[in-house]
């Protein structure tokens, strides 16, 4: 019974990245600015140039809230030896926010199994995660 609930993290997480897998290939993707949008054309820039952009540069007070991400992604190109032009990083912001996806839902077999909910209770919980989520990526 304890390790049921390890099982059930596994199929939702094996849910949650089948959809990000269809998102991330046949997804809507925004139209302005070759998919970066108005706000994404700050995040695309510090992703492809982080230490210039954020450290030199520096940022407002509330663009500081918002840096994380990017740094992930940034360093995350630099790691796999990437190119950090934009279609790269669009392309990074898409993992990331898959695996942040795939992680939660792992995090919520535990959470039910840890709170004790009966299993179709966190089934029905997950259900009603996934609706909440957009399915961008």
């Amino acid at each position: 019974m304890a390790q049921r609930w390890r099982t059930d993290a596994a199929v939702m997480a094996g849910i949650v990245a089948a959809f990000c897998v269809v998102s991330v290939l046949a997804g809507e993707r925004i139209g302005i600015i070759g998919g970066q949008g108005w706000d994404g054309m700050a995040y695309t820039a510090w992703a492809e140039d982080f230490w210039q952009r954020v450290i030199v540069e520096h940022l407002t007070r509330y663009h500081s809230q918002r840096v994380l991400p990017s740094a992930i992604v940034h360093y995350g190109l630099r790691i796999t030896g990437r190119p950090s032009d934009a279609a790269h990083a669009i392309a990074g912001f898409q993992v990331l926010n898959s695996a942040m996806l795939v992680i939660a839902a792992g995090l919520w077999a535990h959470l039910g199994a840890a709170m004790s909910w009966r299993r179709p209770a966190r089934w029905v919980g997950f259900t009603r995660w996934g609706w909440c989520w957009p399915g961008g990526t």
